[in-house]
């Protein structure tokens, strides 16, 4: 057998990526040779030098249900040396047996120097000896990724710190056109641009079912204000569509989901929401499919209040289309409410006595595309709109008595004056000023923003409204998100109308936010007429 130096052996080894049998079979030594070589060089054989795939993660594919049945799988995260939150993980399991849905728990790993290197998924390294998770949670760890649905993946692969301050951060392309989920102890919800000929892509983060353990120092103690306890509930149909809900526990365990409450592993009927806040209407643009099944919706949830945002698309007083000489001639050719205003208006009126209940209150939340829009065309020349001047007339002149009768009065709704002038009822909805404030109780969500105005004069967008530290449901975004405490709805109008103001990939979806009467929420998006499978 030849004789082989050290500096021979390591080199060959490390040509190799760390292969003993390739190492020793080149050099036409034995393998305990290269062993000796190796401890004397000081190097740890148990660890890979080199390692690689081709093909990279592929998800395994789950089966649709045969026609006319649902499969559900409640899907949720567990911390790594960690006890569960025993009220919750029973309430979740209590709601799985309800709906006959598959629990899949993904795993994350965090505080490494209390616990050992636990830098990795259990199992996917020889140091993980220390890795522990609760034992409940243990029969439904999946830590592969799952295509639960065309278009909708479980990344259970994933491990995202719980510290994260946004944890959905950078995942825009992650699973290509496919939606994914992914675990970590937030709840977060973003909507991707997509092209108007498809569906938008959503990322979602799950929430977790184990208690409160950070390091107790910054970052940390961040973290453990936005613990989330729950789950998502997923629902996919024989043909392949898949709906999503946020199953937000409080910290007693108590999980609502639509009409039904689970409360010490009893699953039972409820007597209804706290609200609904309805995706932006746009009433001129009403989609019908959606106004329909959000009809149904409101029959079976019984809220106690609603909330619409954006009543009016403001084709006449839009400031962006009278900018085009093409948008106004093309807008003059077009009937109804295209190039009157008045018959927008009686759309509006139809509209808000359309979802009238009788033990609903109906807030119209002060809009850009009402009450701002109004204003500003008001202040134009009403000559140069002949079709309209006579209605331009009659506002102006209320504006102007208003203003008369008291100077220092800013609070004159000239949309909600014009909505009871053409035959609302007054009782048929309440009309908020600027910046008025309505709370939804415990939680106190604020209710009464639109979304369109930021803090100091900035426009509004989630994530500088959720800077505020105040829980709130807002609209104006077209695009439906979670970030924090802040819930942003998308819209009831049609997605690919030959709209002035939606051209290029875009992330609007039918999407509501349902408050339920302990002040959690979920948001609900409307897919090929349900709201539900």
């Amino acid at each position: 057998m030849a004789k082989v130096s050290m500096e021979q052996v390591v080199a060959e080894y490390q040509r190799t990526g760390g292969n003993i049998t390739q190492t020793a079979k080149s050099l036409g030594v034995g393998r305990a040779s290269i062993y000796h070589h190796l401890e004397k060089a000081g190097i740890d054989r148990t660890k890979k030098l080199a390692d690689g795939n081709v093909s990279g993660i592929e998800a395994i594919p789950n089966k649709l249900p045969k026609k006319g049945k649902v499969a559900r799988y409640i899907l949720t995260s567990a911390q790594n040396n960690t006890y569960v939150h025993g009220p919750v993980w029973d309430n979740l399991m209590a709601l799985a047996k309800h709906y006959k849905a598959r629990v899949m728990v993904g795993t994350f790993t965090y505080n490494h120097n209390a616990y050992g290197k636990l830098s990795v998924k259990k199992g996917k390294a020889k140091q993980q000896q220390d890795l522990w998770y609760d034992p409940k949670v243990v029969p439904y760890i999946v830590d592969e990724r799952h295509q639960l649905a065309p278009h909708l993946q479980w990344c259970g692969e994933m491990n995202i710190l719980p510290t994260a301050v946004n944890p959905l951060t950078g995942f825009e392309t992650y699973t290509a056109r496919d939606s994914s989920i992914f675990p970590q102890v937030k709840f977060a919800m973003r909507a991707i641009p997509s092209g108007r000929y498809e569906g938008t892509k959503f990322t979602y983060t799950t929430g977790t079912v184990t208690k409160r353990n950070y390091i107790q120092k910054r970052e940390g103690l961040k973290a453990e204000f936005h613990h989330c306890y729950g789950g998502l509930l997923v629902e996919v149909d024989s043909n392949g569509s898949w709906w999503v809900r946020q199953l937000n526990a409080t910290e007693d365990g108590v999980i609502y989901d639509l009409d039904i409450m689970v409360k010490d592993e009893k699953v039972s009927k409820h007597a209804g929401i706290e609200a609904i806040t309805w995706g932006d209407t746009h009433a001129l643009l009403l989609d019908k499919v959606v106004h329909s099944c959000s009809g149904q919706m409101l029959d079976a949830l019984k809220p106690k209040s609603q909330f619409v945002h954006d009543v009016m698309a403001g084709a006449v007083t839009s400031h962006w289309s009278s900018k085009s000489l093409h948008d106004r001639f093309r807008r003059h050719c077009k009937s109804g409410g295209w190039n009157d205003l008045t018959k927008e208006i009686l759309g509006c009126v139809e509209y808000l006595k359309d979802i009238s209940r009788k033990n609903t209150t109906t807030y119209v939340v002060d809009s850009n595309h009402d009450r701002l829009w109004m204003e500003k065309w008001l202040e134009k020349d009403g000559r140069e709109d002949p079709k309209n001047v006579m209605l331009w007339l009659d506002l102006n002149s209320a504006f102007y008595r208003a203003i008369q009768a008291d100077p220092h009065r800013r609070d004159f709704h000239v949309v909600e004056h014009a909505f009871h002038v053409l035959g609302l009822d007054r009782s048929e909805a309440v009309f908020l000023r600027q910046d008025e404030s309505i709370l939804i109780t415990p939680a106190e969500i604020e209710c009464g923003m639109h979304g369109h105005l930021g803090p100091n004069g900035a426009r509004g967008s989630v994530f500088n409204l959720a800077k505020m530290a105040r829980k709130a449901n807002i609209g104006h975004c077209h695009q439906a998100g979670i970030y924090n405490g802040v819930y942003a709805c998308g819209v009831s109008c049609e997605t690919d109308t030959d709209s002035w103001y939606l051209a290029g990939p875009g992330s609007w979806s039918h999407s509501h936010i349902v408050t339920y009467p302990n002040g959690k929420r979920t948001i609900v998006t409307i897919w090929k007429g349900k709201y539900r499978a």
